[in-house]
């Protein structure tokens, strides 16, 4: 599909972690690192080939923005996320 991009945040403005992210993933405009939690990897691995994107370049195109993530996949995030453990 046309324009669609994975957005996921940039390593160095993470406020918080999860147990199974991965790392080493850059965006396609700016080249800074960024990490996927499980959801943004399930996408990619379903989507071959879709841009990567980080939040502050996402933040920056011009004009309306759709988002979308099949419920499916929010849903294994939330429930895999230990929410009792945060970043001090």
């Amino acid at each position: 599909m046309k324009d669609q991009r994975l957005v996921a945040m940039r390593t160095a403005n993470m406020y918080r972690t999860h147990p199974q992210a991965k790392y080493g993933f850059t965006c396609a405009t700016c080249g800074e690192a960024m990490c996927l939690f499980p959801s943004g990897q399930r996408i990619l691995r379903e989507n071959p080939g879709i841009e990567l994107c980080c939040e502050v370049c996402f933040d920056q195109i011009p004009g309306p923005k759709e988002y979308s993530i099949p419920e499916e996949v929010f849903q294994e995030t939330i429930e895999s996320f230990d929410f009792t453990k945060r970043k001090q």
